[in-house]
């Protein structure tokens, strides 16, 4: 029996041959995706493409967190992804990234709460690269001196409504990330640590501590310091109008301070009753997809490219990031009183955890901040209610 070949046959034969030669010696390229220092990352990518041939795609898609998980649960994605710390409990426990192992020098060249905030169960899933924590920011023009705790902020605006025509402070106080220092500063907690692992069945939202704050903040909107239902737009529009000597924001709104003309100043949280607010640290980072086809190569990058002092020197002049997790960059920026001002907020900070419940805790102190700034509930029972549902 013969077995005829057709034209068609022997075209689809030849054409699968020729597509297995070019997977063969195709050079393999990796992906990265981060929402800041775009064209710093660049920079460093071509570094390594020069010095290994090997082609580093960097990218800055719309909705990181969401399409990572998306494509990283189908074994796609990039190999790597950077992205603020309190995403890598989720992502750890879901197997979407891998546990990371730097060696001790590379350990030892950054804070060690920086590395604190990408572990879990103290195991390593990033590298860190950027340190944000909130601060007081404060117009020169309106205030020389900054109070040194949220009690003396009463009297410091009527003095300043009588020499200045202008409020004291302001800031987006219904909304968690910004109003938590004051809760946390004397023991209030999201949640209790059991060893290297978060309990989420204990929260301390409902502390005497919490308590307190809640209370402080009620007085200042009760007494016309800040008004009511403000929000983020509110607070910029009147800090940039003048109408307010001071704002809780963070390193992201320096840029259109700048561009504004204002000279302004950045100073450490102030006290509240005697203690030091505790603002939420977070670490950007540099993770790993596990579905990474080439680990020794992202190995390669990270640890010889990323993390060369002289690149991390490079992302931080961006502008991007307000601090740099680096001890010799911490070093060098000793005389910037605006990033020693970061330092300062994060050392008295505490690394937002990165447990997977942090959903609940988000959504049960908006719904308690709600009720309490506008008078819907007391300061304790909103704050009871919050730890009820944190727990459940």
């Amino acid at each position: 029996m013969k077995i005829g070949i057709t034209s068609i046959t022997l075209s689809c034969i030849l054409a699968a041959f020729s597509n297995l030669a070019l997977a063969d010696t195709q050079q393999p390229e990796l992906t990265i995706w981060t929402g800041k220092s775009h064209q710093q990352m660049q920079l460093i990518a071509k570094q390594f493409s020069a010095d290994t041939g090997i082609n580093i795609e960097v990218k800055q898609p719309v909705d990181i967190t969401g399409n990572f998980e998306i494509q990283a649960r189908n074994g796609e994605g990039p190999d790597i992804v950077f992205w603020p710390h309190d995403r890598i409990g989720d992502w750890a426990n879901a197997g979407l990234i891998k546990q990371l192992k730097p060696s001790q020098a590379l350990q030892n060249s950054a804070v060690d709460y920086a590395w604190d905030a990408v572990k879990v169960e103290g195991k390593i899933y990033g590298y860190p690269i950027g340190v944000e924590a909130i601060s007081l920011i404060y117009n020169k023009a309106l205030i020389k001196e900054v109070p040194a705790s949220f009690e003396e902020i009463f009297e410091l605006d009527k003095q300043l409504q009588e020499q200045q025509q202008t409020k004291a402070i302001l800031w987006d106080y219904n909304n968690t990330y910004y109003t938590w220092p004051l809760f946390a500063a004397d023991g209030a907690y999201v949640f209790g640590k059991q060893g290297e692992q978060y309990n989420v069945k204990d929260t301390g939202v409902n502390h005497p501590s919490a308590m307190y704050a809640g209370k402080l903040l009620k007085d200042m909107l009760d007494q016309q310091i800040m008004p009511r239902n403000a929000d983020y737009s509110i607070m910029d529009m009147q800090f940039v109008k003048g109408k307010v000597a001071m704002v809780i924001n963070g390193p992201w709104y320096w840029d259109e301070l700048e561009s504004v003309g204002m000279d302004f100043g950045v100073a450490p949280l102030p006290n509240i009753n005697g203690k030091p607010a505790k603002a939420f640290v977070g670490i950007w980072s540099a993770m790993v997809n596990s579905a990474t086809s080439q680990p020794a190569l992202v190995d390669e990058f990270l640890n010889y490219y990323l993390m060369n002092v002289d690149n991390q020197r490079l992302l931080f002049s961006s502008g991007d990031i307000g601090a740099m997790a680096n001890l010799q960059l911490q070093k060098e920026l000793t005389n910037d009183p605006k990033v020693q001002a970061v330092y300062a907020s994060a050392a008295q900070g505490e690394p937002m955890p990165n447990a997977a419940a942090m959903g609940k805790f988000w959504a049960a102190m908006a719904t308690s901040l709600t009720n309490i700034t506008t008078g819907r509930q007391a300061v304790d029972k909103a704050l009871n209610a919050a730890a009820k549902r944190i727990t459940r």
